[in-house]
């Protein structure tokens, strides 16, 4: 607006003796600039500020990495995380000149891979997880299908088996601002066998006729029978034994069933 200035010279001894002189001197309102930033700026991941300033018709945006734009909206992408500047100049008609300067974090997105040590193993398992993470600010979430464990590193998890086969998927939840990224391997795990047998009967007069019944658990599995009489065989189903005493003492017979399962275990 006008502003009026008036300057006047006198001699005190003769108040009559009086000069004055005005100045009229313009004052232009100075552009405000203002603007707001979204509450999270990822790494690679275009954004615009919002821009509210007011009284100026030309604009300036800045940063250090030589992002520039005058457009009134721009959209910026930042390729590297970490702490960056954006300036924005504000220019109007009368060539009045404001400026505002923010500081902000690019973050980097969430990511996760693992690896199991094995994809199939027989119960009782103690699993072992590696992973590969990045990303600023990361939670991380474990979960096995029974369990669920909040933790930056990868939990030790001892996996029980069932009497058939069981898949557990273990799965890495990784989340931040910026993203949420889900890795998920399998592993089997294999029940443990149980060599399990009856016999009848057990005990008699000699020569002696015993059958057996094998109930084994935690197939498919491999047999070994030891009938403790000399003989062997290595069918699911036994063969009928007979047993002999020489002299009148009494004698027992060990009777040895081994269920393998060969690549994992052994169990008599």
């Amino acid at each position: 607006g006008e502003n009026k200035f008036i300057y006047c010279l006198s001699d005190p001894n003769f108040k009559a003796c009086k000069a004055c002189a005005t100045k009229i001197i313009y004052l232009n309102a100075a552009p405000i600039p203002d603007f707001i930033l979204p509450n999270n700026i990822c790494l690679n991941t275009a954004f615009s500020p919002q821009n509210k300033s007011l009284g100026g018709n030309e604009f300036r945006w800045t940063t250090e990495e030589n992002q520039n734009s005058d457009k009134k909206n721009p959209s910026f992408v930042f390729n590297e995380p970490g702490l960056k500047n954006l300036k924005l100049e504000v220019k109007n008609d009368k060539n009045c000149q404001t400026n505002k300067e923010l500081s902000f974090n690019v973050s980097a997105p969430a990511n996760i891979s693992i690896t199991l040590s094995d994809d199939e193993s027989c119960a009782p398992y103690i699993v072992s997880i590696n992973k590969i993470s990045s990303g600023d600010n990361l939670s991380i979430t474990w979960i096995n299908g029974k369990d669920t464990i909040l933790s930056a590193d990868p939990p030790t998890w001892k996996l029980e088996g069932t009497r058939k086969d069981t898949t557990y998927k273990i799965e890495a939840i990784a989340k931040n601002s910026c993203a949420e990224i889900k890795d998920v391997k399998e592993i089997i795990i294999h029940p443990l066998p149980k060599a399990i047998f009856g016999t009848f009967p057990l005990e008699g007069c000699s020569p002696l006729s015993v059958k057996m019944a094998n109930v084994s658990e935690g197939g498919p599995l491999q047999y070994i029978w030891d009938y403790g009489n000399g003989n062997l065989s290595f069918d699911s189903l036994a063969e009928e034994q007979l047993y002999y005493l020489d002299g009148t003492d009494y004698k027992e017979y060990k009777i040895t069933l081994s269920a393998i399962r060969a690549d994992f275990g052994i169990n008599f």
